[in-house]
C-alpha cells in the first residue's frame, strides 16, 4: 500500500507528534527518546512540519499548528504541565 501525502497545510501524524511535544515543553532529543526516533528523524519531522505551514521556525510552526487547531485531539504526553 502506498502513503497518501499530506496536504501543504497541514500535517501528518509523525508530524503533529513532534509539534505537540515540542508545544509541550520538551527538547528535541527528549522527543526522540519519548518517541523512539532518532534525533536527525525529530528534526526531519519539524522541518517537513515548518514547510507545510509556511513557517520561518519551529517554534513559528509550534505557534501557527496551534492556532489552527491542528494539534487539538492530541494525548497528552508525559511531561504536560
Amino acid at each position: 500500500m502506498g502513503r497518501h501525502p499530506t496536504p501543504p497545510g497541514q500535517l501528518s501524524p509523525a508530524e503533529r507528534r513532534v509539534l505537540a511535544a515540542l508545544a509541550d515543553g520538551l527538547t528535541p532529543a527528549e522527543v526522540a527518546g519519548e518517541q523512539h526516533l532518532a534525533r536527525e528523524t525529530v528534526n526531519d519531522h519539524a522541518l517537513s512540519a515548518r514547510r507545510r505551514l509556511g513557517a520561518r521556525t519551529t517554534v513559528q510552526a509550534v505557534a501557527i499548528a496551534v492556532r489552527r487547531g491542528l494539534l487539538d485531539d492530541r494525548p497528552a504526553t508525559l511531561h504536560a504541565a
